[in-house]
């Protein structure tokens, strides 16, 4: 943004006149021609000085500084947009880190209850085979999928440890803070007062008029058709007035 608003007061800069100065000093020794009566001279030292201004304005351009500074202008608020769709995309990293650790949880609640019915089942198909009704195979077979269901868990609480890692990284907290950190969850009534549009157009109206990512590519545009416009003022005259002195 500060290099754009550098562009744009630049852009304002060309409409103004330039003006320059100079001054020089000269010495002259030995055999030399006398500025006062235009004759050689010998062993005279001569001292002398000069000074110019000059200043200048462009007149007429094809209108290029006009252009320069409404693409100044374009290229300034892109940045802003572009500022825009980074605060977005950290937006939506956080959220959807914030997500992955609610469904984790989730998933740990329902390996715990997958878990719980298999504990369940393991101890009735015990009962059976104790009282011979009920082929030991079957044993095994419950006993297996208990296994698994306990890995499923050890799994899911790993998954939730690192997305919480993820999360606690992105919030750029302190790593002594990794141990206590929990998410709430989102209430129904956190929920109800996100009002979501009325309507599939009113949803593309709101992103066409607020999205970074859509205002960026319309400024894309509106610059490309600028460039093309300069491009045609370069091939015509220009008019420029100046002064010395």
């Amino acid at each position: 943004q500060v290099s754009a608003s550098i562009g744009t007061q630049s852009a304002k800069g060309a409409f103004l006149p330039n003006l320059n100065g100079n001054a020089s000093h000269g010495y002259n020794f030995g055999r030399t021609v006398d500025p006062f009566t235009n004759q050689f001279v010998e062993s005279i030292g001569i001292q002398s000085n000069s000074f110019s201004v000059s200043t200048g304005l462009t007149l007429f351009n094809g209108f290029q500084n006009h252009l320069n500074l409404r693409r100044a202008v374009l290229a300034q608020r892109s940045a802003e947009a572009n500022r825009g769709i980074a605060e977005n995309n950290v937006v939506l990293t956080i959220a959807g880190a914030y997500l992955n650790v609610l469904f984790q949880e989730e998933f740990i609640r329902v390996a715990e209850i997958n878990l719980e019915a298999t504990g369940r089942q393991v101890n009735r198909v015990t009962s059976l085979v104790k009282a011979g009704a009920a082929a030991e195979a079957d044993l095994y077979d419950v006993q297996a999928q208990f296994a698994s269901d306990e890995a499923t868990l050890v799994g899911t609480t790993n998954a939730l440890g690192l997305a919480k890692l993820n999360l606690v990284q992105l919030l750029q907290l302190p790593a002594s803070e990794m141990d206590s950190f929990e998410v709430m969850r989102p209430s129904d009534e956190d929920l109800e007062r996100n009002n979501l549009p009325p309507s599939p157009d009113a949803a593309v109206s709101h992103a066409l008029s607020s999205f970074p990512e859509i205002l960026q590519a319309t400024y894309t545009v509106e610059d490309s058709e600028i460039a093309l416009k300069l491009a045609r003022a370069s091939s015509m005259p220009r008019v420029y007035a100046s002064f010395n002195l």
